[in-house]
């Protein structure tokens, strides 16, 4: 059963839940996975821009300026740049272009969620070793002696979560 409060702050329902129980993504989860990548894409691009700048302009500079000629075997130094540059560029742009094939992957067992103090606060779900940023309110709804089920997709990104058993004993 959903706890609607969790699926709330953690922007996910009763399909994207079996979906993930299931090992797979709904078309929702893929789209807000790939809005995100675009984003960091977006930012390797620039990157990526900035290294060709970096080899490439200096050497323009130098030959549009005549000052190739007048700095002889000096000159020499210059070609490393787009030696050095463009080929650093060429990665961060492989990168950026590469579509990342996500997996859902699953951790069952406890959970803690640990709320660090700032403007505005943040918090992190920790389990099995891996950490999520979550909104702060979950902390109110989830118990540290109860299993849970964390579904997440490569790179660590929290899809979903159900409570397995409760650690409340009777």
């Amino acid at each position: 059963m959903i706890d609607e409060r969790v699926a709330k702050l953690l922007d996910f329902d009763d399909s994207d839940l079996y979906a993930n129980q299931n090992g797979l993504l709904t078309e929702k989860q893929e789209k807000r996975l790939v809005r995100t990548e675009k984003g960091a894409n977006l930012f390797l691009v620039v990157i990526a821009l900035v290294f060709f700048s970096g080899g490439v302009i200096p050497i323009v500079i130098l030959w549009l300026t005549g000052a190739f000629a007048k700095m002889g075997w000096a000159s020499l130094a210059f070609a490393a740049f787009p030696i050095v540059f463009v080929p650093v560029g060429m990665e961060f742009l492989k990168i950026a272009l590469a579509r990342l094939e996500y997996t859902v992957e699953t951790f069952e067992g406890p959970v803690k969620v640990v709320v660090k103090q700032g403007t505005p606060p943040t918090a992190e779900l920790r389990c099995g070793g891996r950490v999520f940023t979550v909104d702060p309110a979950l902390k109110n709804l989830i118990s540290p002696d109860d299993i849970y089920a964390v579904y997440y997709a490569t790179g660590d990104k929290l899809l979903s979560l159900e409570r397995l058993l409760s650690g409340e004993r009777s």
